[in-house]
């Protein structure tokens, strides 16, 4: 009985040691990496003459951020180290001298990998949306005394050459947390911040107009340094900016859970969402956006009207032809079969009057150099047209393969700290040195020369579609794997 049960109990000691070590290298590392993390956030933000009451708030918010990258960066430290240790000392092959194979060994750390890609998991869908939401709360009440402080810490949402606008939250057409700044020679001459303000768009003049409610007027002295000359306050401030389509869709997916964005992508893929971009061809009152566009072969397409009877219509069709007929200097699309609304206005959001079925739809459009954004007097060509739109179709789909990059970067990120262990144990056993300097650099060089850049590369391609986004963000970690394989097997060799 006794001689049954030993190697199990030899087993449990062999796999308590070693996760002992795992445990305590891996607490040094993540308080070590994480540190030095929150020091450059500091010294960035400090650069950026943020005061240090700011500092404590918007630290906590960063944590999370952090804790995604180094936590697996720790397990890797952690398991080069203490299967480069042991394999120095011999203990690893003295282990499978007794019967114990490698894998067997590796279990503390596979478990150790596993929990670090739970916490990250769990970090990337319940904690960091929640910490990006409170740092973007936190930058709208700095923005509020220090709006020159913004401009340097977050990128704006709408921008002209003398304006930028800096927006916390939307909901329909009702803003909140607004910043606009006008600047003149790269010199802040106006600020002016609002509690929220709601965008009325004019489709003649091509300009917005935003009612700015509830906020203060701040007038600058150019300087240097800039100092306020004059202060005032405002229940009711017109605001007129230049027309951007886009900011009719703006969104910071960071700040979504995973629900949320497959939300948005399963209203995008319904077809609900494609008329919610920068429009593929615009002439005269007719706006047509389309989904994709392969050949001819066009998937949810969206023709927006206004008839002579001044009703406003939205032609709506899964599927579509649309024939470039540059001899004819005509676009001749091809609806059907699909839904006719009738629209109360064309701003959206847009309220449904009424709803009727079609079969085929006919639509023929003028083919103008100018709306195509060619030169004036060119002669354009059939594969020139399609290019032109083809790449109108991928800028109006931007935001949507941002959306599906975030839904698969969030699990793939959180599966890379089982990914280093599966690297780093025969990493380890194969450097057979216990010194920790070396540890750490060959840690460095994985992360760095290997994981990084071909998680960036994924990125970039799932981004410019010419990768699925499945295949792109998880490129990485099966590069990892695949590494972490052909290691084990030269070391049986």
């Amino acid at each position: 009985m006794r001689r049954y049960r030993a190697p199990s109990v030899r087993f449990l000691l062999l796999h308590r040691m070693i996760l002992r070590e795992l445990v305590l290298s891996f607490l040094l590392s993540l308080f070590g990496f994480t540190l030095i993390a929150i020091l450059a956030a500091s010294f960035k933000m400090m650069r950026e003459d943020l005061p240090a009451e700011y500092l404590w708030d918007f630290l906590p918010c960063l944590v999370p951020s952090l804790l995604v990258h180094t936590l697996p960066m720790s397990c890797l430290f952690a398991t080069t180290l203490t299967y480069s240790r042991l394999s120095s000392d011999q203990e690893i092959q003295a282990a499978q001298w007794s019967g114990v194979r490698l894998g067997t060994c590796a279990a503390p750390a596979l478990l150790m990998g596993a929990a670090a890609s739970l916490a990250c998991a769990l970090l990337n869908d319940q904690v960091l949306p929640r910490a990006t939401a409170r740092f973007q709360r936190l930058q709208e009440e700095a923005a509020r005394r220090l709006p020159l402080i913004l401009a340097a810490t977050a990128e704006p949402v709408f921008g002209t050459p003398t304006q930028k606008m800096y927006i916390n939250g939307f909901h329909g057409d009702v803003f909140s947390g607004v910043t606009v700044m006008e600047t003149k020679g790269q010199v802040t001459e106006r600020i002016l911040n609002a509690a929220e303000a709601e965008v009325h768009y004019d489709l003649t003049s091509k300009s917005m107009t935003f009612d700015l409610r509830g906020g203060s007027l701040e007038i600058f002295d150019p300087g240097p340094p800039p100092r306020v000359t004059q202060q005032a306050t405002f229940e009711h401030y017109p605001l007129k900016v230049a027309f951007d389509q886009e900011i009719e869709v703006w969104r910071d997916w960071k700040a979504a859970t995973r629900r949320e964005i497959r939300e948005a992508l399963r209203r995008r893929l319904s077809g609900a969402g494609v008329d919610t971009g920068d429009p593929t061809y615009t002439i005269g009152d007719r706006r047509l956006y389309l989904g994709s566009l392969r050949e001819e072969a066009v998937e949810d397409a969206v023709l927006l009207a206004t008839l002579a009877d001044g009703t406003h219509h939205a032609y709506r069709s899964r599927t579509a032809r649309l024939a470039i007929l540059p001899e004819e200097d005509r676009l001749q699309l091809e609806m059907g079969p699909g839904t006719d609304q009738r629209l109360l206005e064309m701003i959206a959001p847009r309220k449904i009057l009424s709803e009727t079925p079609y079969d085929r739809h006919v639509e023929s459009f003028p083919l103008e150099t100018v709306a195509l954004g060619l030169p004036a007097g060119a002669h354009p060509t059939t594969e020139g047209v399609r290019a032109v739109l083809k790449a109108r179709v991928l800028d109006a789909q931007q935001i949507w393969y941002r959306a599906k990059v975030e839904l698969q970067e969030r699990m793939s990120s959180a599966l890379a700290a089982l990914c280093f262990v599966a690297v780093g144990v025969p990493l380890g056993v194969r450097l057979r040195h216990g010194n920790r300097l070396v540890s750490f650099g060959v840690s460095l060089l994985v992360v760095f020369c290997v994981y990084y850049p071909a998680m960036v590369a994924g990125k970039e391609l799932s981004l410019s579609g010419r990768l699925p986004a499945g295949v792109g963000l998880w490129m990485p970690d099966l590069l990892m794997l695949g590494t972490g394989g052909v290691l084990v097997r030269l070391l049986r060799v």
